[in-house]
């Protein structure tokens, strides 16, 4: 198994993302009605569940139709989890707006999904990484948008060449870090 990297042009690069992006509009707009709506910081998520939403801070506030927690993440801090409480009419509208953003987000994918899914090189292997505790480790196709260009690191084998990828080109790894170190 190896690992390929390519990148595209600015110009290519900047036209597939506004491409991506006008996929994301009703997307974004129904997040931002939700935010809105409860005056929230954003979402707290665990893969494609919606569990509530967070505000910064440990908060003593109370919500109707919904269950308060406070937690702390060494990323975002101290912050306060409102779950929604299906007891409460509260708490099942919640519910109810959080999966139609769940449905209008999961046909519009983040960047690296996309990107895998347009180029057609949606590849996961296993193959051999020296820091796992197994010797072992699963490889996946990723996409990104880093520094006006769109990159792309993609594990391959003799069973399953990367095609040619129409406006990009293959670059060597360390200029892949230097593009994605230096976004």
């Amino acid at each position: 198994m190896e690992i390929v990297y390519f990148k595209a042009d600015k110009k290519h690069s900047k036209k597939v993302f506004n491409k991506w992006k006008k996929t994301r509009v009703v997307g974004n707009v129904k997040l931002t009605q939700m935010t809105e709506k409860y005056g929230s910081d954003g979402l707290y998520m665990s893969g494609n569940i919606i569990n509530g939403y967070i505000k910064k801070g440990h908060l003593r506030e109370a919500a109707r139709g919904f269950n308060t927690e406070a937690k702390n993440d060494i990323e975002s801090g101290k912050y306060t989890l409102f779950a929604p409480d299906k007891r409460f009419k509260e708490g099942k509208e919640f519910i109810e707006l959080a999966e139609e953003y769940l449905n209008i987000s999961s046909k519009n994918p983040i960047f690296s999904e996309y990107m895998v899914r347009e180029l057609n090189i949606d590849r996961r292997m296993s193959g051999e990484h020296k820091h796992s505790t197994t010797g072992l480790a699963m490889y996946s196709s990723v996409a990104g948008f880093m520094g006006g260009h769109i990159v792309l690191k993609v594990p391959t084998d003799k069973d399953n060449p990367v095609p040619e990828l129409e406006n990009f080109k293959r670059i060597k790894k360390s200029e892949f870090i230097k593009i994605t170190e230096e976004g």
